[in-house]
């Protein structure tokens, strides 16, 4: 990216937790005994099938670990401690949807795409009138979908925008709603 005369490298379309990095250069020779040692410290460590919370850094949601002058991804290390090397790309995921967990039996990597859907099966995204900026209740939105006049009558009546109605009709939005 050109700034002025200046040069500068483009911004990270996918930023990393407060400058943690993902595993994607780390070699194994950077864990020693003394890292180990260190990084399972800051690990509530509790029973087998239990969450592992990480205990640093209490006021993030996802940890950090420092080795040497980098920051890594708590969860991250946790895999590769128990032997799973993260591929480029890959994220960690949870099967507690404990974000804060590093119990490597509760991690695995996966994919940006088994990442959200993850996400939409367990419903952990604000949907509907849990969400903070919804105008609409689920009442309303199976009155639209059963509206048969004009898209912007519709959506004059309701309070909202034609394209949201045209969503709601097809399915795009609310489409938990029945």
């Amino acid at each position: 990216m050109r700034v002025g005369n200046a040069v500068s490298a483009a911004p990270d379309p996918n930023p990393k937790p407060h400058g943690a990095r993902p595993m994607a250069d780390f070699t194994p020779d950077m864990i020693t005994p003394d890292v180990e040692a260190r990084f399972w410290a800051k690990v509530d460590r509790r029973g087998d099938d239990e969450c592992w919370p990480w205990t640093a850094s209490p006021k993030r949601v996802y940890g950090s670990f420092k080795i040497g002058r980098r920051m890594w991804i708590a969860t991250h290390v946790a895999l590769h401690l128990a032997g799973s090397h993260r591929k480029d790309r890959l994220f960690a995921l949870h099967s507690c949807d404990n974000p804060r967990c590093c119990n490597p039996s509760h991690l695995r990597w996966g994919t940006d795409a088994e990442n959200a859907n993850d996400r939409n099966c367990r419903t952990r995204q604000a949907r509907g009138v849990s969400h903070g900026s919804a105008k609409l209740t689920e009442d309303a939105v199976r009155q639209i979908r059963r509206d048969q006049r004009f898209y912007h009558v519709i959506a004059a009546d309701f309070g909202v925008s034609r394209p949201v109605v045209s969503g709601i009709k097809s399915g795009k939005y609310w489409s938990h709603v029945c």
